[in-house]
């Protein structure tokens, strides 16, 4: 190595001693470090554990991407390069995801199974275990399943992972068709879930202990061990196990209204005999309790029938109809009930009633006489007390809402036979004539009348006319209500007539309906107009066929009562025949399906709040006898 250089000063001057020395120095190491030999400094490899770590990393990036193909290369990448560190189980549980993914389930379990043996205190181990029976169960080897399932030691699990497990055994054993054991588990189960999976759970629960018998559901709750599991089972099952044609039925077969009750239980037993011979009703069966008119009496009949016999059904009551509805929806029977008091079915939805009410006999009325009869006047006589103050309103409200007017109004005490003042005051008889009501009539009847039948014709002179000097009645109504008995009716019709009471439609309710109303009224009573819910005498062939039978059966014909518990017997009997009814439940909403049911009281359909539509029939009186009138509402 040769070095040239030249050190140039001007003339004169006098560079520093020490400067030169420096530079020789520098020079020197510089040609030194030149001819020394060159050192290559080689990049710092990571150790095994960091580089398997990001591989293990990579994978999650890819799992969560949904790329699972890649994900279980670097998971088994992972594995191969560090099969015992620290991430190896939970590279072998999403290896095992991963095959899942990929629909490679018999290696999915390999992995999990690796998991279990090499890895058995792993955090992992109970999600293996848990994914490991999912596997068999999305292969539909539910056998396996339950074979694995039965030897898993279930106590050591978290009760998260116990839920999970007995979940998928509810649902193998449910498609294995064995509901005992898919109930058993799936209330297992119950106990540790919440939100929307214990929501879930219970429906399948309820679906499972539905298709249990009666001694399928006692035979389950002898062999359950945990006190909490038979609990939930038993307060399930209440309302769900049932036998489906055998129906209860609470009536007053005692006591005040004893007779009311025999004529139901006679329409119902019609009703099972009848269904049994024109139907396969295998054990079709109805269990009677006798209320004894008792609230309390009722309730605890409807809660044997329902935990001793499980009907499916209760039908009735009368009397009681209240309490027996409102144990009923408390252990979600259905129940059909024979009452008119207001808000029957409004206590829940498993209640319903089929019976002809007070306000659907007050529209009829009405509406015949608006519409066909063309009365625009209306009158009411009514007892002061509870039904009698109830129809008066109804009737005023109906009147009023169709442009009618109310005339007139007069009550009396309950029990009165003497009905001469109430009478007079009606039609102004009861305080003198006074000179500028004086030539004040009401219809003469001397006028045809268009209408279907005539109303009231008396003529002549009166006793009551001689007595008040000749005056007249001021009979300013063509339709006069009477909410009240047969026998009392009887007597206030008759009295009318005395007191030249004509040109006027008689309304009655459906208690005229009666044999002793025509007996009491005779004559006077023509021009009836009298609501009813059934007419043995209907042209109907079904309800002629129904009568021929009822009455070579009993001896009589049969009334409203016994035609009404006929059609809600035969009626619950078609609903629990319908495919998929498969609970009470079903049952109650296969019973809204019905449309309409052809009963003998009519076509009859329910309201989703229980309440019943169905016609109707009006009657009157004619040659001694009850005839029906055509009318179309």
């Amino acid at each position: 190595m040769q070095i040239s250089f030249f050190l140039t000063t001007r003339p004169g001057s006098r560079f520093p001693v020490v400067c030169t020395r420096f530079l020789f120095g520098i020079l020197a190491a510089v040609w030194i470090a030149g001819c020394a030999p060159k050192v290559v400094i080689q990049p710092t490899e990571p150790p095994p554990a960091a580089r398997s770590q990001e591989v293990f990393e990579t994978g999650e990036r890819l799992f969560l991407a949904g790329n699972f193909r890649q994900a279980l290369a670097a998971y088994q990448d992972y594995l191969r390069m560090a099969p015992e560190g620290k991430l190896a189980d939970a590279a072998r549980m999403k290896s095992g995801a991963s095959l899942e993914a990929l629909g490679r389930p018999d290696e999915a379990r390999s992995q999990y199974r690796g998991l279990l043996q090499k890895h058995p205190d792993s955090p992992f181990a109970e999600e293996a275990q848990v994914a490991l029976l999912s596997t068999y169960l999305n292969q539909g080897l539910l056998e396996e399943l339950i074979a694995e399932g039965a030897a898993l030691e279930t106590d050591t699990l978290s009760p998260s992972a116990r839920a999970r497990v007995h979940r998928i055994m509810a649902d193998a054993y449910w498609l294995l068709g064995n509901p005992e054991e898919a109930a058993r588990n799936y209330a297992k189960s119950y106990r540790a879930l919440s939100g929307e999976a214990a929501e879930e759970v219970m429906r399948r629960l309820k679906e499972a202990l539905a298709l249990l018998t009666p001694e399928a559901m006692e035979r389950l709750l002898q062999t359950v061990e945990e006190d909490d599991v038979r609990q939930l089972l038993q307060d399930t099952a209440r309302p769900l196990v049932f036998s489906h044609f055998q129906f209860g039925c609470i009536l007053p077969l005692s006591g005040k209204f004893e007779s009311v009750g025999r004529k139901a239980l006679r329409g119902i037993e019609m009703a099972v005999s009848q269904y049994g011979k024109r139907n396969f009703a295998p054990g079709l069966k109805v269990v009677v309790r006798d209320s004894r008119s008792d609230p309390e009496q009722a309730a605890q009949a409807v809660r044997e029938l329902a935990e001793e016999h499980h009907v499916s059904a209760i039908i009735g009551s009368l009397a009681t109809a209240e309490s027996v509805a409102a144990e009923c929806q408390r252990l979600g029977i259905p129940v059909v009930t024979f009452s008119q008091k207001d808000g029957i079915p409004q206590i829940g939805d498993f209640v319903f009633r089929n019976f002809i009410t007070p306000k659907m006999q007050v529209q009829a009325l009405v509406g015949f006489s608006t519409q066909t009869l063309g009365v625009d006047g209306f009158a009411i006589l009514y007892p002061d007390e509870k039904y009698g103050r109830l129809f008066m309103n109804l009737f005023w409200d109906e009147v009023a809402s169709r442009g009618g007017k109310i005339v007139g109004v007069e009550s009396y005490v309950s029990g009165q036979t003497d009905f001469s003042d109430v009478i007079k005051k009606l039609v102004g008889l009861f305080y003198p004539l006074t000179s500028e009501m004086e030539g004040q009539s009401g219809l003469d009847g001397t006028e045809e009348d268009p209408t279907l039948f005539s109303p009231t014709q008396t003529g002549g002179v009166t006793p009551a006319e001689a007595l008040a000097g000749a005056q007249r009645p001021i009979v300013d109504f063509h339709g006069l209500f009477i909410p009240d008995s047969p026998k009392t009716a009887g007597l206030i019709i008759p009295q009318l007539a005395f007191h030249d009471v004509q040109n006027t439609y008689l309304l009655g309710t459906n208690l005229w309906h009666s044999a002793s109303f025509i007996e009491m009224t005779r004559e006077h009573g023509r021009s009836a107009v009298i609501p009813t819910g059934f007419f043995a005498h209907a042209e109907s062939e079904d309800v002629r066929r129904f009568t021929g039978v009822f009455t070579d059966t009993f001896g009589e014909d049969p009334g409203f009562i016994e035609a009404v518990a006929f059609d809600t017997a035969m009626m619950f009997f078609q609903a629990a025949a319908t495919p998929g009814v498969q609970s009470r439940a079903d049952l109650r909403d296969a019973l809204l399906l019905l449309s309409p049911f052809a009963g003998v009281t009519g076509p009859t359909t329910f309201t989703q709040d229980g309440e019943c539509s169905k016609p109707i029939r009006l009657l009157r009186v004619m040659g001694g006898r009850f005839v029906e009138i055509p009318f179309q509402p």
